[in-house]
């Protein structure tokens, strides 16, 4: 049993295996190819704000990262390893402060935006859910990988907002 046509109000049989019959067959057709064209073309105004605010975001954060003046240290080494209060044996002025990363991470994972990042800014899977985005900055400065991954975060917070955004740290 063949059936009839599911378009609205139609009463003709069936073209083959389609749910339409000849007429409207075709007319599906039509309709089905411009719906993926529609998606396609919002898809590619949506990756373009991704990248628009993906770039202010870059610039921004770089501009505050450059701003940051990180809290120097020193570095001792004891005589007796085992003994805090040994004599000194050596010590190292560490201008650029501690050591350490910080990246972000974005929820939900399956967003539009998360798939963006994967697939054009070498983000990865968290582990704990969502997307993982490393300072791009290579110093070992963690005031200055903060500095910048919370500028990052308050940029995309601000200019997207059916994703959630958290900055990062580790201190080495």
């Amino acid at each position: 049993m063949q059936g009839t046509c599911n378009w609205k109000d139609c009463s003709e049989d069936r073209a083959g295996n389609s749910k339409y019959c000849w007429h409207h067959r075709a007319e599906a057709r039509k309709n089905w190819k411009n719906s993926i064209e529609k998606k396609s073309q919002d898809r590619k105004q949506r990756y373009a704000n991704f990248d628009r605010v993906w770039n202010k975001a870059c610039r921004l954060a770089r501009e505050e990262s450059d701003k940051c003046v990180p809290t120097p240290m020193t570095v001792v080494e004891n005589q007796d390893p085992l003994d805090d209060n040994s004599p000194l044996k050596k010590a190292w002025f560490v201008r650029s402060g501690v050591c350490g990363y910080a990246w972000l991470v974005v929820r939900p994972g399956n967003s539009s935006f998360a798939k963006w990042m994967r697939k054009n800014k070498d983000s990865r899977q968290a582990y704990h859910g969502g997307e993982h985005w490393s300072c791009p900055l290579r110093i070992q400065s963690m005031e200055i990988q903060i500095a910048y991954i919370h500028e990052f975060v308050r940029v995309l917070e601000s200019e997207l907002k059916d994703i959630k955004v958290y900055s990062m740290n580790r201190m080495d």
